[in-house]
């Protein structure tokens, strides 16, 4: 019922599928979804933030979103950055915009501090085209 199934085109229609759908893509934002992300990265090898790479500008597919090895500030913009906007219950999309800030706060200052002019340009050029909720 999370991101995954989104990616499908699978999207439960019960009000309890709506819910569990919403706890599980809350789980992976906000403050909770950056320790969780840095885990996986240190699990799996890969690195957190690799400023040398550029940040890409299309939204991958499933298929590609489920091969990608990239780094974990890329993961924020191909996934955890889009959640809140397709939430599917009133109380979700409220969890969903707290958490979201606290990533965006996240990825100003780390960006700030890396020094990383073309993210930062990335996230504000993100935030200007930011998709509408879906407002299920």
């Amino acid at each position: 019922m999370g991101y995954n199934k989104y990616l499908d085109g699978i999207r439960p229609s019960s009000l309890e599928g709506m819910v569990v759908s919403d706890a599980d893509m809350c789980d992976a934002i906000g403050a909770e979804g950056i320790l969780r992300t840095h885990a996986y990265a240190l699990a799996k090898g890969h690195s957190f933030f690799d400023t040398s790479l550029p940040p890409t500008d299309t939204v991958p597919d499933g298929e590609t979103y489920r091969a990608s090895a990239g780094h974990s500030v890329q993961h924020f913009f191909d996934k955890l950055l889009i959640i809140p906007s397709i939430m599917m219950t009133a109380a979700g999309r409220e969890e969903a915009v707290k958490r979201e800030k606290i990533m965006i706060d996240f990825l100003e200052e780390l960006f700030r501090e890396a020094r990383a002019e073309r993210w930062q340009v990335k996230l504000r050029t993100f935030q200007d085209k930011k998709p509408p909720s879906h407002g299920y």
